[in-house]
């Protein structure tokens, strides 16, 4: 009698089994890959690209009445893109040989949206100095006011000069030429509209074909003849000011302002 009420229990056990299984839940694997096909069918394809392409390009900034030096701040512009387009600057627009040499100076050193200008007041007469730049404080040009017309003070050409102008609105300035021909130059702009040279040291070569180097100075209207070893004194002396001319400038209280700007178009 007990045998059969166990065959009994263990059918019923057996058949409970059978049906659970055939109403199971699926798997976590199945449900894992359901989900993630329902979710791939919801998210959106990547839209394709239009025959339109961005681009970038330079507009200049209107300057307009800005400054005194507005004029020529607009010729220089024309200047700049004139020789990027490969056309020829208006000749009867004024400033043009200057400005056309800096134009294409600086467009050796940088693009149309690194070029720039500061104002800032070199000898203590009111009326603030021009200065032609890069956004990395690349020296170009430095022009004046004198009768309410601009005039230029001086140009540096980044192929063989450098220039910077200290927070005490001192000017250095580095030149070298063919063979030994170099220079270290400090000057100061005064009120009679004149560039100073406070000091100036380098090495002449007359003759390149020989080794014959003479090392000068120049302070207080002298020019004498100086020994290698004076030379190298005053390089060391003055190292700190002409290793990074752009630093120097920089960290003068001289402010960038741009003059292009980039504006984007869809070709």
């Amino acid at each position: 009698m007990k045998k059969r009420i166990f065959a009994l229990l263990l059918s019923a056990l057996l058949l409970a089994n059978v049906t659970a299984c055939n109403t199971a839940p699926k798997n976590d694997t199945e449900s894992l890959f359901e989900d993630t096909n329902t979710t791939k069918s919801t998210i959106e394809e990547p839209k394709k690209k239009t025959d339109e392409e961005s681009q970038i390009e330079w507009k200049k900034i209107d300057i307009t009445d800005t400054n005194l030096y507005a004029d020529l701040l607009q010729s220089f512009q024309s200047a700049i893109a004139c020789q990027i387009e490969g056309r020829n600057l208006d000749s009867k627009m004024v400033y043009v040989s200057a400005l056309n040499e800096v134009a294409i100076n600086g467009l050796m050193h940088t693009d149309p949206f690194g070029f720039g200008y500061a104002l800032k007041d070199l000898n203590d007469d009111e009326t603030p100095e021009l200065i032609l730049l890069a956004r990395d404080y690349c020296i170009f040009a430095i022009y004046t006011c004198l009768n309410g017309q601009p005039v230029l003070l001086d140009r540096y050409l980044v192929q063989n000069h450098s220039c910077a102008i200290d927070s005490d609105r001192r000017i250095y300035k580095t030149g070298y030429g063919k063979g030994e021909n170099g220079y270290h130059l400090i000057q100061e702009y005064s009120n009679d509209g004149t560039l100073t040279t406070l000091l100036q040291y380098g090495t002449y070569d007359e003759n390149i074909d020989d080794l014959d180097i003479e090392y000068y100075k120049i302070a207080d209207g002298e020019r004498p003849v100086i020994t290698k070893e004076e030379y190298l004194e005053l390089v060391e002396l003055y190292s700190p000011y002409f290793s990074n001319l752009k630093e120097i400038t920089k960290k003068s209280d001289t402010t960038f302002s741009p003059l292009f700007e980039s504006v984007e178009t869809a070709q």
